[in-house]
């Protein structure tokens, strides 16, 4: 009921028309407003009620006949500020410029960031920047544990594949500290899943291990905002990379001007120049580590290696790069890799051709006014 163009009844006999909106612009409204909203009707539950509301119904249930509907808000969200400048429903699927800079004013986060890839990393410490919040930044999920007990967060957006402690089981060691020191979970910290691997059931695989919700790689603006301004759990994957029309060229000149808008760096070519040197320098090390770990039959490596590189190649549009990462990264799951070996170095060798094709693109690309990678850094470093 509470999704986009669905109706209950769908015959084109039907008695009643409409587009089949409503409820999904009442269920934004409410997300947006940091609530939920959901439907009872003759003792059955639909939508997104708060566990406190089922439990208390379950307990002593009021059926009602037809239907009545609930929702909740945050009044804390709802501020003067914002409701002097309310946030446009059309701005969900737009970049950092139709957004207010000063979101960090209306809703103020804590937020620490565990991610081992240097491009993800400096991604969304810019998008965090520009939408007015600073952030603490960790590449694996020992640094995160670390940071955890010597500083008190709202939020972390968790990577899930990392070196040294991957992010589920971080999230476990995390929810163990906060039982630890009787924290209840219902003022825990939340802990957003960012992942290039959403499949069926990941949902569920992520709530089991009490973490609040994901949103898939690579990253958009308008996801991340609704992280940011929600305290619901909030699940987010787009199109699946096979729905995708992935052409011949080495970059995708839509999906590039794309990223570079949404980031809201028409006219910063020295920021986004630098961006992509960083990138480049990045690329330089996986294509080496790469081949190495196929050479050494190092599979744990080329799958960490290969899953990494797979989303920040997608961000930049070198859609290509980003499929062939991701076919070696199939083939090292599930003890397959010895079982593949030729193909893993038929792969190898298109890989490194497609590395080459891409770093040449994006230097043809790149703002001449491009300084060197160290800029980037140090800014945000």
């Amino acid at each position: 009921m509470f999704e986009a163009f669905t109706q209950v009844d769908v015959s084109t006999a039907r008695n009643y028309g409409g587009t089949g909106l409503g409820l999904a612009i009442c269920k934004r409204l409410t997300s947006a407003l940091g609530g939920t909203v959901w439907v009872e009707s003759f003792g059955s539950i639909g939508g997104f009620p708060p566990q406190k509301w089922v439990e208390d119904f379950q307990m002593s249930p009021e059926f009602t006949c037809g239907c009545t509907f609930h929702f909740t808000i945050n009044g804390a969200a709802v501020s003067e500020a914002l409701i002097k400048n309310p946030l446009k429903l059309d701005q969900l699927g737009e970049g950092l410029e139709k957004f207010p800079h000063d979101l960090a004013d209306r809703f103020p986060l804590n937020i620490l960031v565990a991610e081992d890839n240097l491009v993800n990393q400096q991604l969304l410490r810019l998008i965090l920047e520009k939408l007015g919040y600073s952030c603490d930044v960790v590449s694996n999920g020992i640094e995160a544990i670390a940071a955890v007990q010597n500083c008190t967060y709202d939020l972390i957006l968790m990577d899930i594949q990392m070196p040294e402690m991957d992010g589920l089981e971080a999230t476990r060691c995390i929810r163990e500290l906060e039982q630890k020191s009787q924290i209840p979970r219902s003022r825990s910290t939340r802990v957003i899943a960012v992942t290039a691997s959403v499949m069926q059931g990941s949902e569920q695989k992520f709530l089991q291990e009490s973490m609040d919700g994901y949103i898939s790689k690579p990253i958009w603006v308008s996801e991340l905002v609704q992280v940011l301004m929600s305290s619901e759990p909030v699940n987010i994957t787009k199109p699946l990379e096979e729905s995708l029309n992935i052409g011949e060229e080495a970059i995708d000149l839509k999906i590039f001007e794309g990223f570079k808008r949404m980031l809201d760096l028409q006219s910063d070519d020295h920021l986004f120049g630098s961006l992509i040197d960083t990138y480049l320098s990045d690329l330089a090390s996986f294509q080496a580590n790469i081949a190495r770990s196929i050479e050494s039959e190092d599979w744990r490596s080329l799958n960490l290696l290969s899953h990494s590189l797979k989303s920040s190649s997608a961000s930049l549009g070198a859609m290509r790069l980003s499929g062939i990462c991701k076919n070696l990264e199939r083939q090292t799951v599930d003890k397959l890799a010895d079982k593949n070996l030729n193909k893993i170095h038929s792969i190898k060798n298109e890989f490194l051709e497609e590395c080459d094709r891409v770093k040449l693109a994006l230097n043809e690309l790149k703002p001449s006014t491009s300084a060197a990678q160290g800029e980037l850094v140090q800014r945000f470093f």
